[in-house]
């Protein structure tokens, strides 16, 4: 995967709170950093994320983006 956010952080999601448009993804970094980022439910769909999945959150200055390899 190729992307032009310079500041990834890969982490194992832990949560998963939906809402009704929205959820908010607990993404665990390890040695006690955790991020959040909240993300549409239908890109949770699209990119079938679970709790347990490894996710990359890449920090943009306005935003959060989560990213998974393709299989």
């Amino acid at each position: 995967m190729k992307i032009s956010a310079s500041n990834k952080l890969r982490g194992k999601i832990t949560e998963i709170i939906p809402g009704s448009c929205t959820a908010k993804v607990k993404l665990d970094l390890g040695y006690g950093n955790i991020i959040f980022a909240i993300v549409i439910i239908d890109s949770i769909k699209y990119l079938k994320l679970k709790v347990g999945d490894v996710a990359c959150a890449m920090l943009n200055p306005t935003q959060v983006v989560l990213g998974v390899e393709e299989d």
